[in-house]
């Protein structure tokens, strides 16, 4: 599997906790925000220890996800999750570099779908899956797709 996008490590947490044999990609990237002191570095410091347990199966690409997806065959993983930049050209960029990456009845979803604060999310889903749309959760914005 691979998740795109990590934050603080609570779906990375939770995934690797309820699924003892899965290894998880990662692509990690977070740029300086600007304050002198990163973001970075706190969700980073929170997210090693959400998943310190589970170090061994974590693999992690600190790359910006269009560039993170050149490292990785297609048709690699079962999963991929996209949970990174929510805007609707980020959106639609990660699910169309990221698709060819997922095995053939695997599952592409991601986060953020008809969040009120990301709208850009739905938008970029919908555009690229078209009428073949999988299917959504509307409590807690997951979108996902079959491949």
């Amino acid at each position: 599997m691979c998740q795109v996008g990590t934050g603080k490590g609570r779906t990375s947490g939770y995934i690797l906790n309820h699924n003892p044999q899965l290894i998880l990609h990662e692509v990690a990237y977070c740029p300086d925000d600007g304050s002198g002191q990163s973001s970075f570095f706190e969700h980073r410091r929170v997210w090693k220890r959400r998943v310190s347990p589970f170090l061994d199966r974590i693999k992690v690409h600190e790359l910006k996800s269009e560039e993170a997806h050149r490292n990785i065959e297609d048709h690699f993983f079962d999963c991929v999750f996209i949970d990174a930049d929510p805007s609707y050209e980020m959106c639609l960029l990660d699910i169309q570099n990221w698709y060819p990456k997922v095995k053939k009845g695997g599952l592409i979803c991601g986060h953020d779908f008809d969040h009120p604060r990301f709208p850009g999310v739905r938008k970029a889903v919908e555009e690229f899956f078209k009428d073949s749309f999988v299917d959504a959760s509307r409590h807690d914005w997951i979108w996902w797709a079959k491949v």
